[in-house]
Formats: structure tokens, C-alpha cells, sequence
């Protein structure tokens, strides 16, 4: 044995002629079966190789080995053991999959539809949303080049397949409105953001976010047929709708969801300018940042910016608003919703993930992840760079 046997807390006097079995004793019990099997075919002449979790005097490791037959005269008298402590590399790679299990776990709660497609267009993801949204199933549509689901109707494929072709060439686009096919037939109105997927520097897809715009849509249905309707859309929903003048700011209407939002009773909100809902540093000159970038962008367009309570708390939120005319008048109605807990996960994740990067990058074994039956190379550490 060498040095290393013993830095793990051994003593050469309590290993020196004892049976390799009495040597590790400490191998945990679930592991025994596989140990006898290596055994036997050392045996029977054969070299054993794999992975083992040991419980050694200074914890418990994770261990590569070798082991090969020794022969005097043809016949098998021992045989040599090669230890590697893979432990760390074992406990990143763990860190890795929690990481993405995470990532998956945020993307499955969304609100909203989430799609990814590879360069191909062939769909590699959809989230729980996006399976609710449609009635389709994973046969249905994983796997599937977007262009042959029957989740789309053609003029939204036409659409989808141009912003497409832009985003995996790096060019923005801006969200679109498409047209989503359910399973029992019904074509659903969804506004559709698009962004790259990288690895590393390179694009390798793009994640399509489908939100639903059947609320808007009612909404402004509900404005042109009537007051009344209108009201009890405008009170009912979920989200925080504020009813600006465009031209000054003053709001002149909110719903009970802006209220709770805000922290005020309405009677505290209609008549005051837009500046009350947001915290001093989020406003430039008369207006806030977000008032007149919407005032100048196309409708439909998701800003996020952040909200000031009654009680000086801060929070984030999501703002879509619709520039329109009532009875000669130019408004602004702005939809906000509250992602203050989305952005705290967000935080807790990208931190989480570059404790894990760091931990990944300060292994000193070299760490390669290959994917695919060819084996590409997706990922390595410093120490495999070094080492290749």
C-alpha cells in the first residue's frame, strides 16, 4: 500500500496481513453484493472496475478502483488495488443536478407557457403550463419540429418560423401575437417573447414564453360593448390594472387587486399622479421610466420595474399596458403583476449556481460531461482543459 491508503486515517500495522475482505469492512452494506461480484471475477482472471461509496476512519468517500489478478506461474496468487478519491467530483456532480433540477422546478411552476426548441426546431421542452394550456401530451408534441404540431394554426407557424430564424441568428425580435390550437379544437390568443438558449457563447436553441392573452382580449371587448361588463372584469381580476391619462399621468381608476398591491384604498390612489406607485428612484422628471417607455413601444410590451406600499415596502412587479382612446380621451392601462417572490428564486438560484460553478471549477481531478452516443463534449473543468 502506499501513502495515500493511509491518509485516510489507516494504520499499516492494523492492514499488513489481513485478508483484503477484513481491509474494508467499512464498504456499506448495500454495496456488499456488488464487492463479492468484483471478487469473483478477480478470481476467475478478470479485472474489475467501478465505483464504490466507502466509510473510511476520516468519512465516508466515494472511490474509483481497479483491480487486476495477479499471477505467479499461471495461477492467480493476488491481486492489485488502484484507489482514486472521486469524491469531490462526486459531490459536484450531485450540485450540478440539483442545480438543474431547480431550474426545472422554476420553469414548471410559471405562470406562463414555456417551449424550448433546438436549432432544428425540433421542441425539447415543455413546461406543465404549456401541457395544461394546449390539452396535448408529451407524445404529442416532445420531439416534434414545431412546424408539424397541430398546437399552431398556419398563420402563427408562419410567423413563429420568421421570429425564429432571427433568434438563432442572435437578432431581437419583439413579442407577437400567435394563435394556439388546443386538442379539442379551440384557438386560443397568446402573446409569444422569444429569447436564445446558449452554451457558452454559442446558441443551441430558443425558449418560446406563451402568455396568455384571453384576459386582455376580454377585457378590451368588455370596454367597447359596455361600462357596465367592463366593471366587473375590471374588479374581478387577478391582476393589478391601473387606468392612467396619458397625457398627465393622474390616475383616474384601479381595481381591487392595484389596491391590495399598493397597500391604499382607491379612494387614496384615483386623482394622484402615477409617481405615488413607485419608489423615488424609479421615477425621471414627470414621469416614471416605465409610463413613458410604454407610452412610445408597441402594445403588449412586459416591463418590469418595481412598486412602493403605503408602508414603504418595495416590491417587483411585471407591468403590460395598452395605450387606447375612451371617448376622446388617451389612456393608459397598466396590468401589474407581483414577481417579487419569482425574482427572490431567480436571486437564490443564480447564486446557488455559481457556488456550484466554483465548486465545479476547484476540482482537482479533470471532469468532462459528454452527452449523446457519439460522446460530444459538453462541459469540462480547468482540470480536464489542463489535462487534454
Amino acid at each position: 500500500m502506499n501513502d495515500v491508503v493511509l491518509s485516510y486515517g489507516y494504520k499499516k500495522e492494523d492492514l499488513i496481513g489481513k485478508s483484503f475482505l477484513e481491509f474494508v469492512p467499512f464498504v456499506r452494506e448495500k454495496h456488499r453484493p456488488i464487492l463479492e461480484k468484483h471478487v469473483a471475477s478477480i478470481t476467475n482472471g478478470e479485472i474489475a472496475q467501478g465505483e464504490m461509496e466507502l466509510s473510511t476512519p476520516k468519512g465516508r468517500l466515494t472511490m474509483w478502483f481497479r483491480a487486476s489478478p495477479m499471477k505467479k506461474r499461471g495461477e492467480i496468487v493476488g491481486f492489485q488495488l488502484i484507489l482514486i478519491d472521486i469524491t469531490k467530483r462526486k459531490k459536484a456532480e450531485e450540485a450540478l443536478k440539483e442545480s438543474e433540477q431547480r431550474l426545472r422546478d422554476v420553469i414548471d411552476t410559471s405562470p406562463d407557457g414555456i417551449v424550448w426548441v433546438d436549432t432544428a426546431g425540433k421542441i425539447t421542452l415543455v413546461n406543465k403550463k404549456g401541457f395544461e394550456i394546449t390539452g396535448f401530451s408529451r407524445k404529442d408534441l416532445i420531439g416534434k419540429n414545431f412546424i408539424d404540431v397541430e398546437a399552431l394554426t398556419q398563420e402563427s407557424k408562419e410567423k413563429i418560423l420568421e421570429s425564429f430564424m432571427k433568434r438563432i441568428e442572435g437578432i431581437d425580435t419583439p413579442p407577437y401575437e400567435v394563435g394556439l390550437v388546443t386538442k379539442n379544437g379551440e384557438v386560443l390568443p397568446f402573446e409569444l417573447s422569444a429569447s436564445p438558449i446558449y452554451e457558452g457563447e454559442k446558441i443551441v436553441g430558443v425558449q418560446a414564453v406563451f402568455r396568455d392573452l384571453r384576459e386582455r382580449k376580454r377585457a378590451e371587448e368588455i370596454l367597447r360593448e359596455s361600462e357596465e361588463k367592463y366593471r366587473k372584469q375590471f374588479e374581478e381580476t387577478l391582476d393589478a390594472i391601473f387606468l392612467a391619462d396619458a397625457e398627465t399621468g393622474i390616475i383616474i381608476d384601479c381595481n381591487r387587486a392595484a389596491s391590495e398591491l399598493i397597500g391604499r384604498e382607491k379612494s387614496e390612489l384615483v386623482g394622484k399622479h402615477q409617481r405615488i406607485l413607485h419608489p423615488p428612484q424609479k421615477i425621471e422628471g414627470e414621469f416614471t421610466r416605465t409610463f413613458k417607455q410604454h407610452l412610445k413601444e408597441k402594445e403588449g410590451q412586459v416591463l418590469e420595474t418595481q412598486v412602493i406600499t403605503k408602508k414603504g415596502e418595495i416590491k417587483d412587479v411585471a407591468i403590460k399596458a395598452n395605450v387606447f382612446e375612451l371617448k376622446g380621451k388617451k389612456l393608459v392601462q397598466g396590468m401589474f403583476r407581483d414577481i417579487t417572490e419569482r425574482k427572490q428564486m431567480e436571486e437564490k438560484l443564480r447564486e446557488s449556481e455559481e457556488t456550484f460553478r466554483n465548486l465545479y471549477e476547484s476540482i482537482q481531478d479533470p471532469v468532462g460531461i459528454f452527452v449523446g452516443r457519439e460522446g460530444h463534449l459538453i462541459e469540462y473543468n480547468n482540470a480536464f482543459k489542463k489535462w487534454s
